[in-house]
């Protein structure tokens, strides 16, 4: 199934959402393209880059950022639904208080914002220099 992607660059940029970006900027591609591969314009056709082109090597560590990125996401979502769950029995008075403390919460919350403000597809970013930030308690994270 096709993705849609932005170029920047003649190389895929970031894949995009329908209705994201006015159509005449995105570009559908296979769904086996990824971040860093190149586009011709004239041809609509991608490849990928040279194994060694330094291009090749940023792509490919950027996407394994953001799959990372998006597995923490996904793996911790249980402690924001569990708390906004309690929160709404502390307001109805069926429980006084949530699992977790307010102040641990906001570990989390500072967490997530973190992870959201890592520039993973910004090109100016160096993947090989960013890290991950480690979570308040990884025994917490669900596989």
């Amino acid at each position: 199934m096709p993705k849609l992607v932005l170029i920047q660059h003649g190389r895929i940029h970031e894949e995009v959402q329908p209705g994201q970006f006015p159509p005449e900027v995105v570009r559908e591609v296979p769904d086996e393209a990824q971040i860093g591969w190149l586009y011709d314009e004239e041809t609509g056709a991608v490849s990928s880059p040279p194994e060694d082109e330094p291009e090749a090597v940023a792509a490919r560590l950027r996407t394994g950022l953001i799959a990372q990125r998006a597995s923490l996401f996904k793996r911790s979502a249980w402690i924001r639904e569990r708390q906004e769950d309690e929160l709404a029995l502390v307001e109805a008075e069926v429980l006084e208080e949530t699992t977790l403390p307010e102040a641990v919460y906001a570990l989390w919350l500072n967490w997530w914002q973190a992870l959201r403000d890592l520039a993973l597809s910004d090109p100016e970013t160096d993947p090989a220099e960013v890290e991950i930030p480690a979570p308040p308690d990884a025994s917490l994270l669900e596989d």
